[in-house]
């Protein structure tokens, strides 16, 4: 506990030495104070933001440490900073870095389109900005486009914390035209009448119209009138065909030389119109006589890759002859895939790769979506944290037609290694010991395996008790980052050296001056002390009396001096008179003393008796008799140490203007 020490060395002859030493207290805190922050998506870090006065200590999730007042964290969770003073007192406070990683939520519905919905409105939902990609390179920021192509759309979803979510909405579309045939005819001469006859695909609806506002809903109507014939077939998807059949009368001539050439055969893009006009259509060659011809045509599928379409074209005329014939019609694939969402190339820091993959979906103009397949190469790089990942997605239609994309993403490591257990700085006197230099280790976000180096540097203090102390650690990963940490240890020499006896100050005659003592001193540091003497007196009148005032100092190699002053007091008289020595003693048993001692001492006559206890500096602390005394008679006072302090103090007893003192010691 602090406060004032007094060390009392007796030796073997009962000679004692006192010393005194102060122990003052330094509980100062350093006062830590600390924040953190909050990582998301766009945030991958934050700075650790500490303050308070001293050397600073961080731990956190993980293992986590730092030395740095202020380091980089990418880990959630609670962080404590310990800050350590120059006294060795600590203060602690913690930080909270959170983490916002919620993500959107999307959610995307396309829709059908048809021969009859040209458009359709894309659903998205999610909180936060919206982002739509999809065929034919669209995009639109809207919650809610409207679209009119058929195919894959990807909604992308980014949230104020910067996550994003996708989510895929697909707009279908059949728009290929029913498949159609008629045939017309001559009416039965007998009955007048004739059985139109119609034909498509199962599910279609038949709608015929003629001459006379003839109109019929039935695939093979009967109608009794000459004349053309349209037949409309509509599918379910609203999609139409037409085609138009002759009905003719001739019951008397006949004819004949009917010919039907088809258009030559054809290979077409997928995606490319099927119409007659556009792809070619046949050539009719018929008798002059025979003005009235019936024409049509069916169409069959075939085949996935190329797709055959069969188209059979047939004539009839007005005489009964009727001829056919066959274009085919290939329809080839030989466009790739479009891939959507292929992230570009980016460059980051090792240890902040984001483990999770980017969604890249694929779109085909002939059907469909085809899957996609990923794949990733690693690259080494010229260290361990140094590589290229390369990632690869591909998607091959039902023809063989392949799309191919890339992304790099090159990793670096520039961070250099955490150093932990790096010691503060220290002040040491000249007499403690230098403590080993610890085990420093180093943390890095990629390296494995690091070697930490100690370089240690000693210089020489202003004194030849002093000197510096300089640790330097070093920790380099395998990318050649370093990190460099020190400690400073001053050694410095500030302790006093202490005598080695104590003078005690003396009353005597003036033939009694006793010969100045040179006591030894004692220092930490320093073993060879050197002590030194002042000596001064106003005058020398021995009838007077007088005082004479010595002052011994003790100075070390760095300057630090103790010093010691006796007072002897010369009584007036002249010489081979009664001194007060000789008539007057006063003794201190126990001296030095702890808890209580006796001043005892035997008057050499009547008189009035002053005993008093004064300090160092001449105050009065206890006064224990002012009263008559007798002549031969003994006396004497107990001293408690009771609300005195640890320290050297005088007893003073005055007889009728005489004075004799001397020195009380109390340890505690």
């Amino acid at each position: 506990m602090p406060g004032t020490y007094v060390l009392t060395v007796t030796g073997t002859n009962g000679c004692t030495s006192v010393a005194q030493a102060e122990v003052t207290l330094d509980d100062e805190v350093p006062g830590a104070q600390a924040s953190g922050g909050v990582l998301n998506c766009n945030t991958s870090s934050v700075m650790l933001t500490g303050s308070g006065n001293g050397t600073f200590a961080w731990t956190g999730p993980n293992g986590f440490t730092s030395g740095d007042q202020n380091p980089i964290v990418s880990a959630a969770g609670i962080y404590e900073l310990t800050v350590t003073g120059t006294n060795g007192c600590t203060s602690v406070a913690q930080a909270e870095v959170t983490l916002d990683d919620e993500v959107p939520g999307a959610q995307a519905s396309g829709g059908e389109l048809t021969c009859t919905i040209s458009s359709v409105m894309l659903n998205g939902s999610g909180n936060g900005d919206f982002a739509w990609t999809g065929p034919n390179g669209f995009t639109s920021g809207d919650q809610n486009p409207i679209v009119s192509a058929a195919g894959t759309y990807v909604l992308t979803v980014t949230s104020t914390n910067g996550c994003t979510s996708v989510a895929q909405a697909e707009v279908t579309g059949e728009f290929g035209a029913p498949s159609i045939g008629a045939e017309g005819g001559f009416l039965d001469c007998i009955t007048g009448t004739l059985q139109l006859d119609g034909s498509s695909t199962q599910g279609n609806s038949f709608s015929w119209s003629g001459p006379n506002g003839f109109n019929s809903m039935d695939e093979d109507p009967v109608v009794s009138e000459v004349g053309t014939y349209i037949l409309t077939v509509t599918s379910p998807n609203g999609c139409t065909a037409t085609v138009e059949v002759l009905v003719a009368q001739d019951c008397d001539d006949k004819c004949d030389k009917l010919i039907v050439e088809c258009g030559p055969d054809v290979t077409i893009e997928c995606g490319s119109t099927l119409h007659p006009m556009d792809i070619g259509a046949p050539i009719f060659r018929k008798d002059p006589d025979c003005p009235e011809v019936v024409v049509g045509w069916t169409d069959q599928w075939s085949g996935t890759c190329p797709y055959i379409l069969t188209r059979t074209w047939w004539a009839t005329d007005s005489d009964g002859n009727s001829e056919t014939c066959i274009q085919t019609i290939t329809v080839v694939d030989t466009q790739a895939p479009e891939l959507i969402g292929v992230p570009a190339d980016i460059t980051v820091a090792c240890g902040e790769l984001s483990d999770e993959a980017p969604v890249v979906t694929s779109l085909d103009g002939c059907k469909g979506a085809p899957e996609v397949i990923a794949s990733t190469e690693y690259i080494a790089g010229d260290c361990a944290g140094n590589y290229q990942l390369v990632r690869t997605w591909s998607a091959t239609d039902d023809c063989g037609n392949t799309a191919t994309a890339t992304q790099t993403i090159t990793v670096v490591d520039t961070q250099a290694p955490v150093l932990n257990g790096v010691p503060g700085n220290l002040t040491l006197e000249c007499d403690q010991v230098v403590p080993d230099a610890p085990e420093v280790s180093a943390t890095d976000l990629c390296s494995t395996e690091i070697k930490v180096e100690l370089d240690e540097t000693e210089t020489k203090g202003d004194c030849p008790n002093e000197r510096t102390i300089i640790r330097t650690w070093s920790a380099t990963d395998a990318c050649g980052n370093t990190a460099v940490a020190g400690q400073t240890i001053s050694i410095v020499d500030t302790t006093a050296p202490v005598f080695t006896c104590v003078l005690a100050d003396v009353t005597v005659s003036c033939d009694q001056i006793p010969e100045a003592e040179i006591c030894k001193a004692i220092d930490n540091c320093d073993t060879d002390v050197e002590v030194t003497l002042d000596e001064s007196q106003a005058s020398k009148d021995c009838e007077k009396g007088f005082v004479i005032i010595r002052i011994l100092t003790a100075t070390d190699d760095c300057g630090n001096t103790t010093s010691m002053t006796q007072e002897i007091t010369v009584l007036g008289g002249k010489l081979g008179e009664k001194s007060l020595s000789d008539a007057l003693i006063v003794t201190a048993a126990p001296n030095p003393f702890r808890e209580l001692t006796t001043l005892r001492f035997t008057a050499d006559q009547d008189g009035q008796a002053v005993l008093e206890v004064v300090d160092l500096q001449g105050r009065r602390v206890n006064e224990l008799m002012n009263s008559n005394v007798v002549a031969g008679a003994n006396y004497q006072r107990e001293i408690s140490a009771d609300g005195l302090k640890g320290g050297v103090y005088q007893y003073r007893l005055t007889l009728n203007g005489r004075v004799a003192q001397g020195r009380l010691v109390l340890t505690r």
